[in-house]
């Protein structure tokens, strides 16, 4: 019995040292978090990380179309309304954009490759993720979450079009403090190399390249494995009743962030696409 007594202090005892120093960490990781970033940036320049290459592959062009994804039957706040009418002003009619929605999502279901069927009991967050994946690799082109836009699209549509090694396109990720959770020892790499990351809200694509084909099908993986659970505890807006089994990351940085460390020698950044990032809901 003391035996007991002493190993569940040691326990406690690590466990309020490990909660300190969680504590100390976050209260100081603000302020020298930039540092931390500019020193990746430079580091992830000097060391790449190591690379899928895939040579002599043809690629198609992408559709000069940006989508914008509405997936549920909740009106749009104002802030999104303005969001859609900026893209739209910076963008047409060099650069066609689309307003997916609930009304209009069968104009652009591939018949031999329809919709999971667990997308219509996915939160509407959900929706998003898993619809911009498919619609990335299906039919290629600009996604754009509904945030305003900064600049033209035509532009880095034209960057792509010129660099046949390039399959993607995309604003770098912001900080390594919003790499999507994954394993410890990846989450570390995805830190590290985080400058090589695109950003998850706005990107333009060629459809059906390696990096498309993995993406959905490990969404469409993952949504097999949740599809019962999604079932008896459909999602909401931005996440679900208890049950309710697809994380907040699972349908989108979880896969798509560790695709970018994969196959980065195949991606480009443009920080022309990097949206209102801040007070767009």
């Amino acid at each position: 019995m003391r035996s007991d007594r002493v190993v569940n202090h040691l326990r406690s005892t690590k466990h309020a040292a490990w909660l300190a120093r969680r504590a100390a960490w976050s209260a100081i990781e603000p302020g020298v978090a930039p540092a931390i970033d500019a020193g990746l940036r430079f580091y992830t320049v000097a060391r790449p990380p190591r690379s899928e290459l895939v040579h002599d592959l043809p690629v198609e062009p992408a559709p000069r179309r940006i989508f914008c994804l509405w997936t549920g039957v909740n009106p749009m706040s104002p802030n999104r309304v303005r969001a859609m009418g900026e893209i739209r002003r910076l963008n047409e009619p060099e650069v066609e954009v689309v307003l997916v929605t609930p009304r209009t999502l069968a104009d652009w279901v591939v018949p031999d490759h329809p919709l999971h069927p667990a997308y219509e009991d996915l939160a509407l967050i959900h929706r998003s993720d898993y619809l911009r994946t498919y619609l990335m690799h299906h039919h290629g082109g600009g996604y754009s979450d509904v945030k305003a836009a900064r600049a033209s699209w035509a532009g880095p549509f034209k960057a792509l079009e010129g660099d046949p090694e390039a399959w993607m396109l995309g604003y770098p990720e912001v900080s390594y403090r919003v790499v999507a959770p994954a394993p410890k020892r990846l989450h570390r790499q995805l830190q590290v190399h985080y400058a090589r990351l695109l950003g998850n809200g706005a990107y333009i694509a060629r459809p059906r390249t390696p990096l498309t084909r993995a993406w959905l099908s490990e969404a469409e993986r993952r949504l097999d494995l949740w599809r019962d659970d999604i079932a008896r505890a459909p999602g909401e807006v931005s996440s679900g009743p208890p049950g309710y089994p697809v994380p907040f990351y699972g349908l989108l940085g979880e896969i798509f962030h560790p695709l970018c460390l994969r196959f980065h020698e195949h991606l480009r950044q443009d920080p022309r696409l990097v949206p209102q990032l801040h007070d767009y809901k």
